[in-house]
């Protein structure tokens, strides 16, 4: 069976941002293996999945779990007012050995960040089935993300 292996970038590299005006606010720590039953704990102490395969023939998108925590910080009692909503992520696909990109996009996903070192885990296409299927033989591929939202506003 032929298969894509798939190469994540975790740490700097899938640093993420609520606003593209500063420092980044979202720090992608790992992409977490999915406990049993598919349940995340958005603990640190989750697995990390760095590198995977996937079939050819999959009909189906190569998901991305990422453990996400927030570098805002928040005074007690405005936690609410700091929190991150997370929108999606930002997707660059690419061929590990020749560099050319294989797609780009937003994969959207929604959860809730909190502020001081909060910690979440969330889910997106990294791999399209279209990407999947189309390349030719055993290819690696580098997915690089960026998530992205915005933070919570004062009611």
């Amino acid at each position: 069976m032929q298969r894509v292996l798939i190469t994540m970038f975790v740490g700097l590299g899938l640093a993420a941002c609520a606003a593209d005006s500063g420092d980044e606010a979202i720090l992608i720590t790992k992409n977490v293996v999915p406990g049993e039953d598919c349940a995340f704990s958005s603990s640190p102490g989750e697995q990390a999945l760095l590198h995977g395969t996937v079939a050819k023939s999959s009909k189906r998108a190569y998901r991305m779990f990422p453990q996400l925590q927030s570098r805002i910080t928040a005074t007690t009692g405005h936690e609410d007012q700091r929190t991150i909503l997370l929108k999606g992520a930002h997707v660059d696909v690419e061929d590990a050995n020749s560099h050319a990109s294989l797609a780009s996009y937003d994969s959207l996903f929604a959860a809730p960040l909190a502020p001081n070192g909060g910690i979440t885990d969330g889910g997106f296409d990294a791999i399209p089935v279209d990407v999947i299927n189309g390349t030719s033989g055993r290819v690696e591929v580098i997915v690089k993300a960026t998530v992205f939202g915005d933070l919570s506003s004062p009611t």
